[in-house]
């Protein structure tokens, strides 16, 4: 009899999908069942957003003040961000990439797009509506906030309303609320989802993310190219690293990533192994603009290596980002891979994964929460205030976003209008229960 090979994991994952079928038998009711490894992720990157808005600077240098080094990791924390771009592309291609692992048929899965657009408005739109009354809310509060916010209420509230805001040389973080950039760049690669989903049926999810790539790398070194550098503003758009086509790679990475999840696409071993996501995120950390810019200052800027590079920054940053992205890619592959493992199913991990299911609700709330916190609790840059602040400001958005997250946003998870679930809910009520026998 011959040797039984053991599964890989894909097979592992489609075997499980198809036990399921009897009782889940949707594509939806699969795509809604939460990975404990993209929550650990989510809550990683919230927790990284905050840290970086927080104010944190270290006053002197790294032999004077014992937080400069942590100061300057928090500055990376804005990577939190394009972390959520590539967890955002899993998400959001789950379901289509669980409906071909079922069929089988590569060009045969379709998406009802006018469906995909409602959930999507259901799902993030009032919250985010929400916060915008927050956000103007704490401006008015803080009067020397609210003198230039209001002199450009009406066209500045406009472009956020249609989430275009991004694309503007005026507005992108306006509002009282910068981290609503984030937002606008994010509902335009849902259009961008259009082309991609194509090119996955038509092709593949890999040739769709290679295509995505070259845009994001072409777009990236073209604005920071000598011919772009100097324009600010064409007809009031601007902004152009805000813009979708700097992130479209990282989110066709998510797609992908979930696409081999379920086995509709086969990567090979390195893109699923810890160590070579640690690695490419350390070294990607290192040629960031801004350390790599530090490290020039050091002791190091006379190494024949450094001398070369640092006449190029502006590209090693951009590849630093780049590979970042990359490893972080590696990094989700491995967490999906693992989010049964005791590495994953820990008390450390589980608070991350709290964090990570009302990480909407603290990415949309830190912001104006943190000019109030500067405003009525101020801390010094002394070394004791650093770390009071470090402690207090964080802990503060996150209860305040839990809170947010229990009032505003936990009514709109499932992507549809609450007043209608209730009144179905009310009818089921009031409906005479129907006889067993």
């Amino acid at each position: 009899m011959g040797r039984v090979l053991p599964k890989t994991h894909a097979e592992r994952i489609m075997s499980s999908v198809s036990s399921q079928s009897a009782s889940l038998s949707t594509p939806e009711q699969l795509a809604a069942e939460r990975l404990m490894g993209i929550d650990v992720l989510r809550g990683l990157a919230v927790l990284a957003v905050v840290l970086n808005h927080t104010p944190h600077y270290a006053h002197g240098g790294f032999r004077e003040n014992p937080w400069f080094f942590p100061a300057l990791a928090m500055d990376l924390g804005y990577l939190g961000v394009p972390l959520f771009v590539l967890i955002s592309g899993f998400c959001i291609h789950r379901r289509a990439a669980i409906k071909k692992a079922k069929s089988g048929a590569d060009q045969s899965t379709r998406l009802n797009w006018v469906e995909f657009w409602k959930k999507r408005f259901w799902r993030l739109y009032p919250p985010y509506l929400a916060a915008i009354v927050l956000s103007l809310s704490c401006a008015f509060w803080l009067h020397d906030r609210s003198n230039d916010l209001f002199q450009s209420l009406i066209p500045d509230l406009l472009t956020h309303l249609f989430l275009v805001h991004n694309l503007t040389a005026k507005y992108p973080v306006g509002l009282g609320n910068g981290a609503f950039w984030s937002l606008g760049m994010e509902e335009q690669l849902y259009l961008l989802y259009f082309p991609l989903f194509f090119l996955i049926r038509k092709r593949n999810a890999i040739f769709a993310a290679l295509v995505a790539a070259v845009t994001t790398i072409s777009w990236r070194f073209w604005i920071s190219s000598s011919a772009m550098a100097s324009v600010e503003s064409i007809g009031g758009l601007g902004m152009w690293g805000m813009w979708p086509f700097s992130y479209w790679m990282h989110w066709s990475l998510g797609a992908l990533a979930v696409d081999a999840y379920f086995g509709n696409s086969r990567l090979p071993a390195w893109c699923s192994s810890i160590r070579v996501a640690l690695g490419t995120i350390i070294v990607g950390c290192l040629a960031n603009g801004m350390v790599f810019s530090f490290l020039t200052k050091t002791g190091l800027a006379v190494h024949p290596v450094m001398q070369v590079w640092s006449r190029h920054l502006v590209q090693v940053g951009i590849s630093g980002e780049l590979m970042t992205a990359v490893g972080f890619f590696c990094l989700m592959n491995w967490c999906v891979q693992n989010s049964q493992t005791l590495i994953l199913q820990n008390p450390v991990s589980r608070v991350f994964a709290w964090m990570g299911k009302i990480s909407y609700s603290i990415y949309l709330t830190h912001v104006p929460l943190l000019f109030l916190l500067e405003e009525y609790l101020p801390l010094s840059h002394s070394v004791t205030d650093w770390a009071l602040r470090m402690l207090i400001y964080p802990t503060v958005c996150l209860m305040v976003g839990f809170g947010f997250f229990v009032a505003v946003e936990r009514w709109f998870l499932a992507g549809r209008n609450p007043l209608i679930r209730a009144r179905s809910y009310v009818a089921e009520l009031a409906s005479p229960k129907q006889s067993s026998f």
